[in-house]
């Protein structure tokens, strides 16, 4: 509204300039419009101020309004002390007003480019605070990804480690195995040892009494029963005895440690199960 005013203000200063050159009306209505259109343009010009538009070019307007109307002031002095105008005088103040004219519309065009300046930097201000709360967002999102990301790396650090015990666990069973392996092979060979101690034993055993039946029925045992008899000794067969019970009790630790071995062997053969249920539930897993 500011605006229409002040270009009415221009066009109705600018007729009363044309009916003084003609001679019509005074100084007066002059002045007071003059003064009307700088006070607009003063308005005007704090508007733009606080639009905060660069002020250079907007600066010199006023001053040549205000160079002009002083100038449109003294002709119309003149005007009223000699009751004389030239037509030159006339083009001049015609000039000076088409000069005001388009100081009016430059004003004009320069608030409304302030207008659309400033609602573009509103929208600008809004889109960047826009963008601002989707940052805020994303960042927020980024946050909760990266605390899943990290728990997700502590399982699978904990799934790793797990899996390395798991291997630790299943090298040890297998070196376990293999030490039974050893013991079942020692085993093996001490059955064998034991078989061949009882087929000397039983040997021995043969041929012990091979030697005492032998002795038995030989000249020489009936030469020294009667010698003994003779001596009043009773000839016994203690000693043969004694060493067949020696021979026996031999036999008898050798099939004790055969069943012992034997036992051990069994007790070997169900660790190696169990290892192999072990092995198998690791594999699975």
């Amino acid at each position: 509204m500011a605006e229409v005013k002040k270009v009415e203000s221009q066009v109705k200063l600018e007729g009363e300039i044309q009916d003084d050159c003609g001679g019509s009306p005074g100084s007066d209505g002059i002045n007071a419009e003059a003064a009307s259109a700088k006070t607009t343009f003063v308005d005007e010009e704090d508007i733009v101020y606080r639009d905060g538009l660069p002020m250079e070019a907007l600066n010199m307007l006023p001053a040549y309004i205000a160079t002009n109307v002083n100038t449109m002031n003294e002709y119309v002095g003149i005007r009223e002390a000699e009751r004389l105008l030239k037509k030159s005088d006339g083009e001049v103040l015609k000039s000076s007003v088409s000069h005001l004219m388009k100081a009016a519309v430059l004003m004009v065009e320069h608030s409304r480019r302030t207008f659309d300046l400033n609602e573009t930097s509103r929208k600008t201000q809004d889109e960047l605070e826009g963008a601002r709360t989707e940052i805020a967002v994303l960042r927020m999102e980024k946050a909760k990804t990266q605390e899943v990301l990290y728990r997700a790396r502590r399982e699978i650090d904990n799934l790793r480690r797990e899996k390395s015990n798991a291997l630790k666990r299943a090298n040890r069973a297998c070196q376990a195995k293999l030490k039974l392996k050893e013991e079942l092979k020692q085993l093996k060979g001490l059955g064998i040892e034991v078989e061949k101690l009882r087929e000397v034993v039983a040997a021995k055993e043969a041929e012990a009494v091979a030697a005492v039946e032998s002795f038995k029925n030989s000249e020489e045992f009936e030469v020294l029963k009667q010698e003994y008899k003779r001596q009043g000794r009773v000839i016994s067969l203690v000693q043969s005895r004694n060493e067949l019970d020696r021979a026996r009790a031999e036999i008898a630790d050798l099939c004790r440690e055969k069943a012992s071995a034997v036992e051990r062997a069994s007790q070997v053969e169900q660790e190696m199960v169990k290892l192999k249920a072990e092995l198998k539930k690791l594999c699975q897993q």
